[in-house]
């Protein structure tokens, strides 16, 4: 593996809702290899599935921030999707980043889990020894002072009679739901925002706001039949039970401090509706709507608290700042959401606390502040504009669009980065005047936020990775990562070498060489008469011409193009003649028998690519190890590839007889028993012609018996009848 890995503490979003890198891992999962896993993860493409996970161990990695308070922590070599400054897009190594540089993160992909369902609870309680009847039993008063419920009980008498098992107040069973509803969502909202949850026998909930604590008393009734105490100091609500507070800490309710709380794992795991009356709850307690333009903030102590919520606002589609204050108590944590995100928090979540929804009327839909604009869209914007210009076939002009032409006169010029909405105004306008911008369509449909870096510090830790088939990327905290073809890559590595530039790797040890000699892929030239396999070996003989022992050389799949045998004749030739030369050499084959130039050959040394099988399944690994393999994995590919499966079975079956056979005898046809393909005859071939009757004729004749003046007149016949 490559090292491209991510911290364990990454979220990613799956489909059992939002969880840690490193909790995706399988049980004994082996350092510095692949384990396979089954869940379906999401990408830019939607959910896919994830095959395998791999454990790095600690290794140096890079954390990076941007403006908006996103935050990613991986290895260098981990890429992120990036904007660049000529408007392009693409993947760029974390330890290529540099400050002032635009991610790109996902947002709005509406990823949530499905579980509902609580864990059964069924704790050891915490009892006095059992008691025989007489036996004298003492309790300290302070202690029974400290039971609010009342006195010690005896329960549960054996049928024999004889003990007795005292059991404290607070250890007594009491209900509690089974499925997560919005309600408990929403009290649990309202406990890990105001609540002290850090007792073991009791939790506390602080408010003075008369409808927070009506709603959380109701609520605490009706889902777990206490009805909370109300302290003397007026503000503070607790429940006294042991049993209770034991089994929120198994739906996820740490027994944290302010500064360590988390989201409980029920609600990261949960629907959608579930995790939006959470954000409710927490919102009505540590949340709060500035008077002007209604913009929304919440504050808090815990930082992975402050980043889960801004997760889950992201998979909403909301976008929230994260900012840090200092103080002399400590640290905090502001989330903020701006303008139109505002608008759409309002929309989407809001909040159950009156006067806190009275001022969702303030949200500004006008004033939408320049914090998530599409950066390097000039030279895109320049194309659209000379289109425009160009064009005879407008039905407005330009100067008729103010919002329009202020793209080009002002936000150009002024370096100012358009949001969607403003971009919206130029996408309506092309279409309605028939003007391609298809650009821009394709940009506004892809919806990312781009936020610049503004720091990039080093760092280390436990990293994992995922294999993603086909397209090899997922969302990780917002951002969307990354997880070449070997042979090709080192010819670039060597080409960037020569040319000064850096290459993809921390340390390399690369030689000079004169020449870069290729033999990759399979093409034909029929225009000059040329096969694909006269292709191949026209190109390998001025590779064997013109190599010196500077040069380096690429070669795949020398001698395909023809018999196995022959192929296999050219290709060990081949390796032996370039051996002899001396040149750098990758070699890649299928034929299995040119291991044994390993052993015959100084200098030459066998590797083969890593996969993993899954019954019938592989999955490649991304991995070069050293020796040689005595197997393919042709029949695998086809099915992965979509072949009929009736081909593969049969394929598997003649593949098999082959082995068997040994090499000497695989050219031979499989056993006559074996079941055959059917096929259909769709056409004749060139062949299957009727048979000219001069040809006929000439077939019949018996040149033995002819004298020479014989032969004459007959060919003369024939002649004719060609000629008719």
């Amino acid at each position: 593996m490559s090292g491209k890995c991510l911290s364990g503490e990454t979220l990613v979003f799956t489909e059992r809702g939002i969880g840690r890198l490193r909790d995706l891992a399988p049980p004994d999962a082996p350092l510095n290899a692949f384990a396979p896993i089954d869940v379906c993860v999401q990408t830019r493409e939607g959910l896919q599935r994830a095959t395998q996970f791999y454990s790095g161990g600690e290794q140096p990695t890079i954390r990076l921030t941007t403006r908006l308070g996103f935050t990613l922590e991986g290895t260098p070599d981990h890429k992120v999707w990036t904007r660049r400054e000529d408007g392009t897009e693409g993947w760029t190594r974390l330890g290529d980043l540099r400050q002032g540089d635009w991610v790109a993160l996902a947002r709005g992909f509406e990823c949530w889990g499905n579980q509902t369902e609580l864990p059964t609870f069924d704790p050891p309680s915490l009892r006095f020894p059992p008691l025989r009847e007489g036996n004298r039993v003492r309790v300290k008063v302070a202690a029974l002072r400290e039971w609010d419920c009342g006195s010690p009980c005896l329960q549960g008498e054996p049928k024999g009679g004889g003990q007795k098992t005292f059991i404290h107040p607070r250890e007594q069973e009491c209900k509690v739901p089974t499925h997560l509803t919005p309600d408990l969502a929403y009290w649990l909202g309202l406990l890990i925002g105001d609540g002290t949850i850090t007792y073991r026998n009791a939790i506390v909930f602080s408010t003075k706001d008369p409808f927070l604590a009506e709603q959380f008393c109701e609520l605490s009734e009706r889902l777990f039949g206490y009805t909370p105490t109300h302290k003397a100091n007026g503000k503070d609500y607790s429940i006294s039970s042991t049993y209770l507070r034991r089994w929120l800490h198994e739906i996820g309710l740490d027994y944290a401090t302010a500064a360590t709380k988390r989201t409980p794992r029920c609600i990261l795991c949960a629907p959608r509706e579930c995790v939006v009356a959470y954000l409710q709850g927490l919102f009505d307690t540590d949340g709060y709507v500035a008077r002007k333009y209604g913009n929304v903030f919440l504050t808090t102590a815990s930082r992975q608290l402050a980043l889960e919520t801004q997760m889950l606002l992201l998979n909403l589609g909301i976008v929230a700042s994260l900012r840090t204050k200092t103080l002399q108590k400590g640290s905090y944590y502001d989330l903020g959401i701006h303008g139109e995100d505002a608008i759409k928090f309002h929309q989407t979540v809001g909040f159950r606390l009156a006067q806190k929804q009275q001022r969702a009327s303030l949200a500004s839909e006008v004033r939408h502040p320049n914090k998530v604009g599409i950066p390097h869209l000039a030279p895109l914007l320049k194309v659209i504009h000379q289109r425009i210009v160009s064009s005879r076939t407008k039905r407005k002009s330009l100067k008729s669009c103010k919002a329009v032409e202020s793209l080009f006169y002002t936000y150009i010029p002024n370096g100012r980065n358009p949001s969607y909405a403003t971009l919206g105004h130029l996408i309506r306008y092309c279409h309605e005047n028939q003007i391609d911008c298809h650009e821009l369509d394709a940009l506004v449909l892809q919806g990312y936020l781009y936020d610049p870096i503004i720091r990039l510090e080093p760092s280390r830790a436990v990293v994992y990775d995922l294999n993603i088939e086909p397209d090899h990327n997922y969302i990780a905290q917002g951002f969307i990562s990354h997880n070449s073809t070997y042979i090709r890559q080192n010819a670039l590595i060597v080409l960037m070498a020569h040319i000064g530039s850096f290459v993809p790797a921390e340390r390399a040890e690369i030689g000079l060489v004169d020449r870069i000699f290729t033999r990759v892929g399979a093409r034909d030239e029929l225009a000059t008469g040329q096969s694909t396999f006269m292709v191949e070996m026209t190109e390998t003989a001025n590779i064997l011409n013109n190599a010196t022992p500077r040069s380096l050389v690429i070669l795949d799949e020398i001698g395909r193009g023809t018999s196995t045998y022959d192929g296999l004749a050219i290709a060990w030739a081949v390796a032996e003649y370039l051996h002899a030369i001396g040149c750098k050499t990758l070699f890649a084959t299928h034929y299995h028998y040119l291991n044994e130039l390993a052993n015959r050959l100084e200098g030459v040394a066998n590797y083969r690519v890593a996969v993993k099988e899954q019954g019938d399944r592989i999955v490649w690994l991304h991995k070069v190890l050293p020796g040689g393999t005595d197997r393919s994995y042709g029949v695998h590919v086809a099915r992965m590839a979509g072949v009929p499966p009736e081909v593969v079975q049969r394929a598997e079956q003649i593949l098999r007889e082959f082995e068997r056979r040994g090499v000497q005898n695989a050219t031979q046809p499989p056993a006559s028993d074996a079941p055959t393909v059917r096929t259909k005859k769709l056409q004749l071939t060139l062949f299957e012609a009727e048979a000219h009757p001069v040809l006929e004729a000439l077939r019949a004749l018996d040149i033995t018996t002819l004298s020479p003046v014989e032969a004459l007149l007959k060919l003369d016949e024939l002649k004719r009848k060609l000629e008719e």
